[in-house]
């Protein structure tokens, strides 16, 4: 029971830690990457793409009507980003304050990392949802297509943050 307690805590606290390096650079990790790690089913085939951005690619892929409206649907169910960021924001906000206390509370504290950790994965769950929902409609030529456009898109990024990180160096 000890060893599933210590487990449990460094998971938690991987957490914490991968939500301030996160919140230290301004959210600004890496593509589709989120506060270090990479989502399921991420880049490579590019299906954490939300519906939104796949709309935005409809003549590329050759979306029919029918596709469109389903995609829309989807879209339109989809909690807003904006939303849940907040929430996290706030979140952490307290974690950081109570941290900076003279006597920091460990049972908030513990409590705050449990509310961070139980957003983290339902915010997880809802976007794998979404992106199997979005895979679904696509047929395996478009996901192909998709597929190939997310490896273009992630070399550019990959040079310019090689660029960026050249430029910051000199």
């Amino acid at each position: 029971m000890k060893r599933f307690g210590m487990v449990l805590a460094s998971v938690l606290m991987l957490f914490v830690f991968s939500a301030v390096i996160c919140a230290e650079d301004g959210g600004q990790g890496a593509p589709m990457e989120h506060g270090g790690m990479m989502m399921p089913g991420g880049m490579d085939g590019g299906f954490m793409m939300g519906p939104k951005m796949i709309l935005a690619m409809a003549s590329e892929l050759n979306l029919t009507t029918d596709q469109m409206d389903k995609l829309k649907k989807i879209g339109d169910e989809t909690p807003a980003k904006g939303e849940a960021k907040e929430g996290v924001d706030k979140d952490m906000e307290a974690f950081k304050a109570e941290m900076q206390n003279d006597t920091p509370d460990e049972t908030k504290i513990d409590a705050l990392i449990d509310k961070m950790a139980s957003n983290r994965v339902t915010t997880m769950k809802n976007r794998l949802k979404t992106a199997l929902a979005t895979r679904a409609i696509l047929t395996k030529d478009q996901r192909e297509i998709l597929k190939k456009k997310m490896e273009e898109k992630k070399d550019g990024w990959k040079k310019r943050a090689e660029k960026m990180k050249d430029a910051k160096d000199k």
